[in-house]
């Protein structure tokens, strides 16, 4: 496997969906959730910025990646999280993967280089 496909999805109508899936399944108000996040540092998966899941990739492959949007898969649903809130977005929690998608989204890179390329975002 020379190249791997990486699909990214744009971190704020991702942190948005997983704020308000987390609210809908554990019966909470979306904003509660953000200030849980905030202050408490409540952390899932779906609102986990996705430089965590490229750097975990990097652990084991070394090679080049291309970065593409979820719009790009082709049997794309866009399944909808039913009545959706807007919340307050962390900047903390979608700088990097911003960062990451300004700078690399539709190209072909080598990984190591969006991790360290990227890793300034977080500090």
């Amino acid at each position: 496997m020379d190249i791997i496909n990486v699909y990214l999805r744009h971190p704020v109508s991702r942190f948005v969906s997983g704020v308000n899936k987390y609210a809908q399944t554990n019966k909470l108000d979306p904003d509660d959730v953000v200030d849980k996040i905030q202050i408490e540092g409540l952390t899932d998966r779906h609102w986990m910025p996705q430089w965590y899941w490229l750097l975990h990739l990097s652990k084991y492959y070394k090679k080049d990646v291309k970065l593409l949007p979820m719009s790009a898969i082709p049997h794309n649903r866009k399944k909808q999280t039913p009545n959706k809130k807007q919340v307050r977005v962390l900047e903390d929690h979608i700088g990097v993967d911003l960062h990451i998608m300004n700078n690399w989204l539709n190209t072909t890179i080598n990984l190591e280089k969006v991790i360290t390329g990227s890793r300034h975002v977080l500090s």
